[in-house]
């Protein structure tokens, strides 16, 4: 018997136009399969999981978020994305193109801009880093 999704249902970690390989930069990276323009949303690279008890909320990575490496001089940013749904605000953060990327340039951002901006999320749900 085969394993596969129901009818309709499609999970690709990583979107068709990024892969992982090697980097120049810290062992593995994400590149650009094909050329990215300007502002192009690349997919979900952290999600927000809330739960009941002491955590009430944390961030997860996706293979978007595990494999980003850091530039002082990034090709990428982060945004956060917020929707409510009966009643549950749900966040996520995605990756996004900041200018055109050629096809084989590694997908970069600026950690301590995208930690600054998850930190002050954080701290909206009453977290701090130790």
């Amino acid at each position: 018997m085969k394993n596969k999704l129901p009818t309709g249902y499609k999970y690709k970690p990583l979107p068709k136009n990024v892969t992982i390989r090697e980097s120049e930069i810290e062992g593995l990276g994400l590149f650009a399969t094909e050329d990215i323009p300007t502002n192009r949303p690349l997919g979900v690279s952290h999600i927000e999981v809330k739960s009941r008890g002491p955590m009430q909320a944390h961030l997860c990575r996706t293979p978007l978020g595990g494999f980003i490496n850091h530039s002082d001089e990034p090709n990428c940013e982060v945004g956060r994305a917020t929707f409510s749904q009966s009643g549950n605000s749900n966040s996520w953060y995605e990756l996004i193109s900041r200018f055109p990327i050629s096809s084989g340039e590694e997908l970069t951002v600026d950690y301590t801009k995208t930690l600054k901006r998850i930190d002050k999320y954080a701290k909206l749900l009453g977290f701090t880093r130790k």
